[in-house]
């Protein structure tokens, strides 16, 4: 099985909108805008997506993101992850330089490990030489990806907040 990212594209075709439907809309501590949307409305969800990724049109508390979408190596894709190689304040404090999430269809086959490690990739293509992420204090199969991957406890207080130092490992 050959797993890559993608980043996200406004000619990404009907399985990227199927993904992001089959993804929950809230799920503890993540949050999934397009679900529930329409195609039409997907449409402006990916351009959004593509502007963020070039740093344009942001607004208030927005930052740099780019989104990529991992396939497996039949083009199906299997979830989504953000990178924000250098977030503000505001995502310091919520959420960090990463949020991902793999299709409740796909989960339980390893792809939460293998979506953080190719990302982490990309971040230390970025120049990033390390990473800090949260996730909800009951998602525990989110707590053992970051921490497959690296992750060291800095916080606790409802969420669980990591850092991922970013060396030859990764």
């Amino acid at each position: 099985m050959t797993l890559y990212l993608k980043e996200i594209e406004q000619s990404d075709s009907d399985d990227v909108y199927d993904m992001f439907q089959e993804l929950p809309r809230f799920e503890l501590g993540s949050e999934n805008m397009a679900n529930g949307m329409s195609k039409d409305q997907f449409e402006e969800r990916k351009k959004k997506l593509v502007d963020d990724a070039k740093g344009i049109n942001l607004g208030k508390n927005e930052t740099l993101k780019i989104s990529y979408i991992m396939y497996d190596d039949n083009r199906w894709p299997v979830g989504s992850i953000a990178l924000r190689p250098n977030p503000n304040k505001y995502w310091l404090t919520h959420s960090g330089h990463i949020g991902y999430s793999i299709r409740p269809s796909q989960r339980g086959k390893g792809y939460g490990n293998a979506i953080l490690k190719l990302v982490l990739q990309k971040a230390k293509e970025k120049g990033l030489s390390e990473v800090l992420l949260q996730c909800d204090e009951k998602n525990i199969a989110s707590q053992k990806v970051i921490e497959n991957n690296g992750g060291v406890r800095i916080k606790e207080d409802g969420s669980i907040y990591y850092r991922i130092k970013l060396d030859d490992n990764n």
